[in-house]
């Protein structure tokens, strides 16, 4: 992710903004055209000039900017994106560089990395990590990453804390997207080399300096069977966030406690039988709400498995119908042998089947 901050030096004096962050926002709008082979033709023509100095970059910026708006009617190109931000990149705008590589990182594969499009992007990077550039910092170090040069990487990001970090209470306030991509890379590759405590320490500065909402979940992971209550502040404070897994570790917390007779319950007889207690239906309702956000989350590995305990904790609170049309939604996502799925809605009406929340997940064979 590129920082909105994160763009390069000021425009000359009386000139609007370098209009590479316009280009993004029409190619995420669908508004970037395909370009037959002359349009391509036309940018390199108009790096030529710039280069040569015969083009200022605003009269380039306002020719790129008909380029948009001349084939905003036709199909969207990605094929256009990559040339526009190329250009922007050669004519000196540190955004465009940063927004071309991050791409290539994002799927975590080299051979975007070998693209030779992105060969000068990267050299315009290093320079500005060079310069303390902290955005071009912490993406020269995911590439060194990506690459398997762990011990350089680790260097880059170090560096990227350091620069970062405020000298002094007076100082500007630190570019918390920045720092926070710094922390996660030092805790991922902490982890490569198996050293759990800088790891949980990078992870949780992430989370304490610079909020990051993941950062909170995977400290909260980390931190769970030797201070629970703590773990349990970061899990809350993720999943407020959004973080969907945050929520599903939530829901099978709560689920824990309260099958191990934790929370007491007053009813004894079968769910389908007699209703829960007052008291037991609210502790239920607040599992179903952990579980609930968490199936309706991007952010959550297990979605298909949060619908399954959600349609369970439905199926307690004395709610068969809705609780069976969950349970045949997860069955949809979860793609279980026919077998399993057959075992699950046969047991479903049988007011004996009473499964926890562990019995659920090995059932299905969830390892969350």
């Amino acid at each position: 992710m590129v920082p909105s901050n994160s763009r390069g030096p000021a425009p000359e004096s009386g000139m609007q903004p370098w209009s590479s962050e316009m280009i993004s926002a029409a190619s995420k709008a669908g508004n970037l055209p395909i370009a037959p082979l002359n349009a391509e033709l036309l940018l390199k023509d108009i790096a030529d000039l710039k280069q040569k100095g015969l083009l200022s970059r605003a009269s380039a910026e306002k020719i790129i900017e008909g380029i948009l708006i001349l084939y905003s009617r036709t199909p969207s190109s990605p094929q256009l994106a990559l040339s526009l931000f190329k250009i922007s990149s050669e004519l000196g705008d540190e955004y465009a560089t940063f927004t071309l590589v991050d791409e290539a990182l994002k799927h975590g594969r080299i051979q975007d990395l070998q693209n030779p499009k992105l060969q000068e992007p990267l050299e315009h990077l290093k320079k500005s990590a060079e310069a303390k550039n902290l955005t071009a910092m912490v993406l020269l170090a995911r590439v060194l990453e990506l690459k398997g040069e762990f011990k350089s990487a680790s260097t880059v990001f170090r560096a990227a804390v350091a620069t970062n970090l405020p000298a002094s209470d007076n100082s500007d306030t630190p570019d918390k997207d920045a720092l926070s991509e710094a922390w996660k890379g030092i805790a991922r590759i902490e982890k490569r080399n198996g050293d759990l405590p800088k790891e949980l320490q990078a992870w949780e500065a992430a989370a304490t300096q610079c909020d990051d909402p993941r950062a909170f979940y995977e400290s909260g992971l980390r931190k769970a069977g030797e201070a629970p209550l703590e773990s349990l502040e970061y899990m809350l404070k993720a999943a407020s966030s959004g973080v969907g897994d945050a929520a599903f570790w939530l829901g099978m917390a709560y689920s824990s406690v309260m099958e191990a007779g934790t929370v007491e319950e007053t009813s004894h007889a079968p769910i389908s039988r007699t209703s829960p207690s007052r008291d037991t239906l609210g502790y239920y309702r607040i599992i179903k709400e952990w579980f609930s956000i968490a199936a309706a989350s991007d952010d959550c590995s297990s979605r298909a498995h949060a619908r399954l305990q959600a349609a369970r904790i439905m199926r307690k609170m004395g709610d068969p119908a809705q609780s069976l049309a969950s349970l045949k939604e997860a069955l949809h996502y979860l793609q279980l042998a026919p077998s399993n799925n057959r075992l699950l809605l046969t047991s479903w009406t049988d007011p004996a089947f009473d499964p926890t929340c562990a019995d659920l997940s090995n059932m299905i064979g969830d390892k969350s």
